[in-house]
């Protein structure tokens, strides 16, 4: 299979100081990949890289040609517009009409159990797990060849849990390829038995198996 993006000696250093270096990563169209490590490790500096969020400062990030991303940073700001207004914003960027973002929205609401009157809410106005999930909707709006996400379960209750990784198994059973960041054991094992870990400045593959 075919990788659509290639990571070799990866390493990033901020004012002088090493967070992560030689990491090598293949990803491929139907993998989840996720990436744990204790909190300052450098998860979110790779997955900001793999986006093109950041520059790395040491080695290269090679992508398939015209590879689609998509990206759930950990914060998303506090916006001063409806959830419904950002969200329809988001796709008309991405060429959709407003039937289909309005689709989009009414499916997206459903899976993640998303009370009707949030639409008109101010995203400012958000609790926490609200903004994840809208944080998560600007993310799909379009399907990618690669989503990004960085603590995506932050703020979710368990039953909103299960939904997005209901919702993480069905991109993946099309294809898409997921990195995903993680720092709880117990829901990486619940999205992929591929798991990463950084550790001394390095990642290395996590062989504990599955539950």
């Amino acid at each position: 299979m075919q990788e659509i993006v290639i990571i070799n000696n990866l390493g990033k250093t901020f004012s002088g100081r090493i967070i992560f270096q030689g990491v090598d990563l293949a990803i491929q169209p139907f993998q989840p990949i996720v990436i744990m490590g204790e909190n300052g490790c450098g998860k979110s500096t790779l997955l900001r890289i793999i986006a093109r969020a950041l520059p790395a400062t040491t080695g290269v990030v090679k992508y398939r040609p015209n590879i689609k991303m998509a990206f759930v940073p950990d914060r998303f700001p506090k916006l001063p517009l409806s959830v419904e207004s950002y969200l329809t914003h988001m796709g008309k960027i991405q060429g959709l009409d407003t039937s289909r973002i309005n689709g989009y929205i009414d499916e997206y609401f459903e899976l993640l159990k998303m009370p009707w009157d949030y639409r008109k809410t101010q995203i400012s106005k958000c609790s926490k797990g609200t903004l994840q999930k809208v944080n998560i909707l600007q993310a799909l709006i379009t399907t990618p060849d690669l989503l990004v996400l960085d603590e995506p379960f932050s703020g979710m209750d368990e039953a909103s849990v299960e939904n997005f990784v209901n919702i993480l198994k069905g991109l993946i059973a099309d294809g898409v390829a997921i990195v995903l960041a993680c720092h709880e054991k117990t829901l990486a094992q619940r999205v992929s038995d591929e798991i990463y870990v950084f550790a001394d400045k390095t990642l290395a593959k996590w062989e504990g198996g599955t539950s």
